[in-house]
């Protein structure tokens, strides 16, 4: 029998609702505008995503400590950086900061905390209502001696106030020279003998920040440390021997 031939079958129509449309012509360019660029749905490197920027301004007080770069080093003693590792140039940078440190330690009869500013960077100091000190500190380096030492009683002297205030160490990344400050306070103020040696104090604020100490600090800041620890035993001795001549002169004096 013969074959019997058939025509060829119509194309498939387009389905309901959707719009069939030809391919383009490779040979037509498009129009393109720069605006069109793909959109990634991640945020780019170092922002942060818009709906953090809105709740930072919005409700501060809902970060917790460790979103703000801030540690405890002991119950009283904070370390603390700038909020996104960046130079604090305006008061409002500080604004997330000020209002945990408030919520967290303010009381109705005082603030309840203080900061110490060891950065070259000055910022405005109304969040915190203007309870900062700043003390500027090479940032490789650390205070010297003499001005660590000042520092160590200024803390001591706003901690002796009210058993219930916090001080406050801050510098730009919250680990250097916050670190070695914290350091040097609690081998300064060692009432227990708990810290005898610079190297235990550093070794104890390393531990507090879960951090091993070469990460903290650099050598060249560890050796400042132990500058302050010498020249601490140094004002001691001569404490203890100026302390023995008044008492012989007073002695003299008696049985004269």
């Amino acid at each position: 029998l013969p074959l019997c031939s058939f025509p060829p079958l119509p194309p498939p129509l387009p389905k309901t609702g959707s719009a069939a449309l030809p391919p383009p012509s490779p040979d037509v360019e498009m129009p393109r505008n720069e605006t069109d660029a793909p959109q990634s749905s991640q945020p780019s490197r170092g922002r942060r995503p818009l709906i953090m920027q809105v709740i930072e301004r919005l409700v501060p007080e809902s970060y917790p400590a460790q979103a703000l770069n801030a540690h405890y080093v002991t119950k009283r003693l904070i370390t603390m950086g700038f909020p996104k590792g960046g130079k604090a140039a305006k008061g409002r940078e500080m604004q997330p900061a000020a209002a945990w440190l408030k919520r967290a330690h303010s009381r109705a009869d005082s603030a309840g905390y203080m900061v110490w500013n060891l950065s070259k960077a000055q910022y405005d100091t109304e969040p915190f209502d203007h309870r900062v000190v700043h003390l500027p500190s090479p940032a490789f380096p650390s205070l010297p001696p003499k001005r660590m030492l000042g520092l160590c009683k200024s803390v001591k002297s706003w901690l002796a106030l009210d058993e219930r205030n916090v001080a406050v160490l801050q510098c730009r990344t919250g680990r250097g020279r916050s670190a070695v400050a914290a350091a040097c306070y609690l081998h300064y103020s060692d009432e227990k003998n708990k810290f005898k040696s610079i190297e235990s104090a550093l070794s104890f604020v390393a531990r507090s920040r879960n951090s091993p100490l070469r990460k903290l600090i650099n050598p060249t800041q560890s050796r400042f440390a132990g500058y302050f620890a010498q020249y601490l035993k140094r004002q001691s001795s001569i404490s203890e021997k100026d302390h023995h001549v008044e008492a012989a002169a007073a002695g003299g004096g008696g049985k004269a």
